[in-house]
């Protein structure tokens, strides 16, 4: 028991020390551009009919000169109407390009094979990643670029929160907001961690001194490990907390499908540094640990479960405001047992022998 009490105060510990670091770790504030480069954004469609017309509009509406933009979509063989949609709104856009994505290309597969593609056709001087059921703010390039002018980073992370006004949804806006705010501190204090490939740019260089997607190990983590393998070349990196940059992506319909989206991302957040694995390895055992605390101990386990709920609503809540993209606050409160359910359900389904489900196909 006294192992057991150790392990909660060191969490709770941790807890408090990120939410002093969210207090004083404010990100640059955006500037206006003095130069403006040329820009080639690359979205991966596979199956997007429902949301790749939003995702079009949001791109067409971006605040930057025509002239200096390419928007390449990569149709991923979709099997619904994916690239008619696409078609008949890229018409008379000669800004837009649409690839048709039918073979493999060096070692990549799945997106990382459509961005492998689009990246050899890709004339920009910075490659803006997002994905094909994201909506990006109008100001998003001309507030990535305009954080770090004369600044030497080739990798920008942006924020990205969830759209829905569902319970179901309104908790993985929570849990997305929580899980890139500790991304965001341990990245401020210089430690890299990974990016989100629905929100990040990358210098052209250092996207191609990687060898580019079809020379990285076959992933379906492609953004963290085409990340990790950019910062081993030397590439400085930032994350960004600022509503101008903030994307909006759609959530997962169902309990089932978040199950198979968590499992893909373990593969990657096994591969993270050891500081970041024992901190998640802390936060997936929480609950077991405090409902264990709670029999032997309920007035001690109460007192340590409602500090740490208090110190992650704030941590979560000033993250919220940063993004201007706040939640109820007793959403904050479920949050905790959302979380809790969700970790130990995930380790079980995680181990067990099943499959992943991804754009219709099937990873081992």
């Amino acid at each position: 028991m006294l192992v057991l009490l150790v392990i909660l105060l060191i969490f709770l510990c941790l807890q408090l020390i990120a939410w002093g670091y969210l207090l004083g770790s404010p990100s640059p504030t955006p500037r206006p551009l003095t130069h403006f480069p040329t820009i080639s954004i690359l979205v991966a469609a596979r199956n997007e009919a429902t949301n790749i017309r939003d995702c079009l509009e949001a791109l067409e509406k971006l605040n930057y000169p025509k002239e200096k933009l390419q928007i390449l979509i990569g149709d991923d063989a979709s099997s619904d109407q994916t690239a008619a949609i696409v078609q008949a709104f890229i018409k008379n856009k000669p800004h837009f390009q649409l690839h048709f994505i039918q073979k493999q290309l060096g070692q990549a597969i799945g997106k990382a094979n459509v961005l492998a593609h689009l990246a050899h056709q890709a004339k920009g001087d910075w490659f803006f990643f997002t994905d094909a059921d994201v909506v990006v703010p109008s100001t998003w390039i001309e507030s990535m670029l305009g954080s770090i002018q004369q600044k030497p980073y080739s990798i920008i992370m942006g924020f990205t929160s969830m759209l829905g006004q569902k319970p179901f949804s309104r908790l993985q806006a929570i849990d997305w907001c929580f899980a890139l705010g500790l991304i965001h501190l341990f990245m401020r204090q210089g430690l890299p961690i990974t990016t989100m490939g629905n929100n990040m740019v990358f210098k052209r260089e250092a996207y191609w001194s990687t060898g580019g997607y079809e020379k990285l190990a076959p992933s379906i983590v492609e953004d963290f490990t085409l990340f990790q393998a950019a910062v081993k070349r030397g590439a400085r990196f930032i994350h960004i907390v600022h509503p101008s940059i903030t994307a909006y992506t759609q959530p997962m319909p169902s309990f089932l499908a978040l199950l198979q989206q968590r499992k893909r991302w373990m593969r990657g957040a096994l591969r993270l540094p050891w500081y970041m694995v024992i901190y998640l390895w802390l936060q997936a055992t929480f609950f077991p640990f405090i409902v264990a605390l709670l029999f032997g101990q309920p007035l001690v386990g109460i007192t340590i479960w409602s500090i740490k709920i208090f110190l992650q609503s704030l941590f979560i809540s000033l993250l919220l405001q940063r993004i201007r993209h706040p939640q109820p606050w007793y959403y904050l409160i479920l949050y905790e047992f959302y979380i809790g359910f969700l970790s130990v359900t995930l380790v079980i389904y995680y181990v067990l022998p099943i499959r992943i489900q991804w754009k219709g196909r099937t990873y081992r």
